[in-house]
């Protein structure tokens, strides 16, 4: 009863696509002109064309002091600090994503060069009637060419 509880919960689990076939990981601080985080889980499989595809969380902070006081942030009741942002990017999903972002970061470390998150956030997607999560710690550094 356990394995099969443990194998449903781990197939919503986004962060843990990264250890399957074709599917690669990023958590990046972006270089805009605000504070961003963003974590995509992307599947691409070589030499099959234009089936590719990215599950992306964002989480913007438009209060990085009060990010850093508090430390643990519900996604929902914290938008004056952060605001997450969820969807499927692809070159056949043009349609505007209708979702909800729920949960918490904790943020465990937090410098100009690495950001540590422990996440517990769940997407729901209204569109495709899916759940998926992000439950797991995640560094977040700069790329270049973000």
């Amino acid at each position: 009863m356990l394995t099969i509880l443990a194998s449903c919960c781990s197939r919503t689990n986004l962060l843990t696509y990264n250890y399957q076939k074709y599917y690669e990981e990023n958590s990046i601080i972006t270089s805009d002109s605000t504070f961003k985080l963003y974590q995509n889980i992307c599947y691409n499989k070589p030499g099959v064309i234009d089936e590719e595809f990215c599950y992306y969380l964002t989480l913007k902070f438009t209060d990085t002091t009060a990010a850093k006081t508090k430390r643990i942030l519900d996604l929902q009741t914290d938008t004056l600090i952060v605001k997450a942002g969820y969807g499927i990017f692809s070159v056949w999903n043009w349609s505007d994503e209708n979702n909800k972002v729920s949960g918490q970061i904790e943020i465990l470390k937090w410098d100009k060069d690495e950001v540590i998150l422990k996440e517990k956030v769940q997407a729901t997607d209204y569109r495709r009637k899916e759940t998926k999560k992000f439950i797991g710690t995640r560094f977040f550094k700069h790329k270049d060419g973000w």
